[in-house]
C-alpha cells in the first residue's frame, strides 16, 4: 500500500492524517456534537495517529496517544519502523515528541506500556520529559501529563478508566 501511495505522490501516513482531519469535519457539522470539545485518543498506531492530529488540527481540545511515545532514534537501531508510520525525512528533521509538542498548549496525555516489547521504557519516558519541556516552557506545564502502567502493549481498562475521566476533565 505505501509503495503504491508514494509512486501516486503522497504516502500512506498522509493519507491516513487526511482521513483524520476529514473525520474531525464531519464531527463538527452534527448538529448534536460540541466543535469545542473534540479529543481524540488511540493505542499504538492509533497513537500515533492522535499525535498527529492533535499537531495538526487545533479543533482537537484533548489527545491522548497510548503506547506510541518514543524517541524515533531509539527505535531505528533495534528494528526499523513500519513505513506506514513515516513520512520521508521528517523525523531527521522534526523528532516525534516535537511534532507532539505542536498540540501545546492544548491538553495531552500520554499513557506508556512500562512492559512493552516494541518501545523501551527510558526511551518512553525521556520523550515525554522532552514533551513536557515545551508545555512547561509555553505556560502550560498543567497540561500535559503522562504515565505509565505496569502493562505489554494494551490499553486494558484501568488505564481506559483512567483516560476516559481525564478526558471527562479537560474537555
Amino acid at each position: 500500500m505505501e509503495d503504491l501511495a508514494i509512486m501516486a505522490g503522497t504516502t500512506y501516513t498522509g493519507i491516513q492524517i487526511w482521513d483524520d482531519i476529514k473525520s474531525v469535519d464531519f464531527l463538527c457539522s452534527m448538529p448534536e456534537v460540541d466543535p469545542g470539545r473534540i479529543g481524540c485518543m488511540g493505542l499504538s498506531m492509533g497513537g500515533f495517529r492522535s499525535v498527529f492530529l492533535a499537531a495538526l488540527d487545533d479543533r482537537i481540545k484533548c489527545s491522548c496517544s497510548v503506547g506510541y511515545m518514543t524517541r524515533m532514534e531509539d527505535i531505528i537501531p533495534h528494528r526499523s519502523p513500519s513505513i506506514s508510520f513515516t513520512l520521508p525525512g521528517l523525523f531527521g528533521h522534526l523528532p516525534f515528541y516535537d511534532l507532539a509538542s505542536l498540540a501545546a498548549p492544548r491538553h495531552m496525555l500520554v499513557l506508556n506500556c512500562e512492559n512493552d516489547k516494541l518501545f523501551e521504557l527510558s526511551s518512553m519516558e525521556q520523550a515525554a520529559e522532552n514533551i513536557a519541556k515545551v508545555y512547561r516552557k509555553a505556560g502550560a506545564g498543567n497540561n500535559f501529563k503522562s504515565r505509565g502502567f505496569p502493562v505489554g502493549h494494551q490499553f486494558d481498562l484501568e488505564m481506559q478508566e483512567y483516560a476516559f475521566e481525564w478526558l471527562d476533565k479537560n474537555l
